[in-house]
């Protein structure tokens, strides 16, 4: 069974560090990313079925990133994960992103989102081997539910994590330029 790709990206290497450790130990292949920049080069060399993304980056914001990887990906389900709370949950989902993770985010609430937002890719996919690519429609908004948890990490870790009811995405992005890599 091939492994579910997964690109991180954010400016902090603690958090890209800590958010990879926890989806490769769930078996996502993960690819990681310290700016929007470095993200679509990422993208374009191989572009990932989830991407994770920080809102606050130097060289663009998070909004501005996801709008550019619904654009040039758009089977790509795009999670936002931020520290500045809910006010800019509303703009993420605008701007394309499938999901929205609030800083500190459990392990729990990780690998929950991932595994919608690998749900929400794998209902495109299927939506869009059927449709007609002029049609330009989306492929429909993502229905949460609650699906089988995945068994990660050691008893030590906690083993199987409780399944958190995720909030149903309805859009939104916004771009911020700034000094940086990429």
């Amino acid at each position: 069974m091939t492994k579910t790709s997964l690109l991180i990206v954010d400016d902090e290497l603690a958090i890209r560090t800590i958010a990879a450790r926890l989806a490769a130990s769930c078996g996502y292949d993960v690819r990681e990313a310290g700016c929007a920049g470095d993200a679509l080069d990422r993208m374009a060399e191989s572009p990932a079925a989830i991407a994770l993304c920080d809102i606050g980056m130097p060289d663009r914001d998070g909004l501005w990133l996801a709008g550019q990887l619904r654009q040039q990906f758009p089977d790509t389900a795009v999670v936002m994960f931020t520290g500045y709370g809910e006010a800019r949950r509303e703009a993420s989902l605008r701007a394309g992103a499938m999901g929205y993770l609030l800083k500190p985010f459990s392990r729990t609430e990780l690998i929950d989102m991932l595994e919608a937002a690998a749900r929400w890719r794998s209902e495109r996919l299927e939506a869009g081997a059927w449709r007609r690519p002029s049609l330009g429609q989306p492929a429909g908004e993502f229905r949460q539910g609650r699906g089988d948890a995945r068994e990660c990490g050691s008893p030590a870790e906690g083993g199987r994590d409780d399944r958190v009811q995720l909030p149903r995405p309805s859009g939104v992005q916004r771009s911020q330029a700034a000094p940086g890599c990429g």
